[in-house]
């Protein structure tokens, strides 16, 4: 199991990546990000982290928002694939969103788009809602920050949501 220290290298060599990547993205691309990241301190859960990753990045690969793969890998912070689409960071979101909507393990993948100074676009910029808590009605963020939840219980709603 990762440590924190592990954990927090891990984000950094990925956003790392993101600022390398974002020289070559335009204002007519998109730097885009797929992550599975589950709670608790084992982000890769005996390979279903993996496998969760692989599927949600095959079903990127076969929508619009398809584009270069430019790097993937299982870090001590989970799931994370990089690539350049080649639409507008806005569309490029909007088709993110419908991903996670609409397929049948999307809501535990996150699909950032980032605009070529590195701002990451929002639901709310595109008319969405926030992503939900695994287990209640309020903004996955604010019961992140309050700790509303205990891991076990966001760990079995995870693996539920995945099974």
């Amino acid at each position: 199991m990762a440590t924190l220290d592990d954990i927090l290298l891990a984000r950094d060599l990925r956003s790392e990546r993101q600022r390398q990547l974002l020289q070559e993205v335009g204002p007519d691309k998109a730097l885009c990000q797929l992550t599975v990241v589950p709670p608790g301190a084992d982000k890769q859960l005996s390979g279903l982290t993996l496998r969760l990753g692989r599927e949600g990045l095959a079903a990127v690969m076969n929508s619009a928002l398809c584009g270069p793969l430019c790097h993937e890998a299982l870090t001590a912070a989970g799931y994370e694939a990089l690539w350049i689409a080649p639409l507008a960071p806005l569309e490029a979101k909007r088709i993110a969103v419908c991903l996670e909507d609409t397929h049948p393990h999307g809501r535990v993948f996150d699909i950032d788009v980032l605009q070529n100074d590195g701002t990451p676009i929002e639901r709310e910029d595109i008319g969405h809602a926030p992503r939900r808590c695994y287990l209640c009605n309020e903004p996955a963020k604010v019961c992140a920050r309050s700790r509303a939840h205990s891991i076990d219980e966001l760990l079995q709603a995870f693996r539920s949501l995945t099974s």
